[in-house]
């Protein structure tokens, strides 16, 4: 898709402030906190990583079924990459 110099709309400003509040955070907790649906939050969250706002983070534990999927903003990888 062709996000890239795409301004960001409300949603996307909505979304971006609890990632970066909450942070590492869920699909789930972020329509919890915001009132968004998660469909809609998932395009808007593919928007925000195009654009290079945000990182997806796997985490794979060892367990069967679905990895636990987060999002970070990408300050955050930038600092646990130094720090962590």
């Amino acid at each position: 898709m062709g996000w890239r110099n795409v301004e960001l709309d409300q949603t996307d400003r909505i979304l971006l402030n609890l990632i970066e509040d909450y942070a590492p955070i869920d699909r789930k907790t972020l329509s919890r906190l915001s009132g968004i649906p998660r469909t809609t939050i998932f395009d808007h969250i593919e928007k925000l990583q195009e654009q290079g706002y945000v990182v997806k983070v796997v985490e794979r534990n060892g367990r069967l079924g679905r990895p636990r999927v987060y999002y970070v903003p990408i300050e955050y990888t930038e600092e646990c990459d130094r720090e962590c």
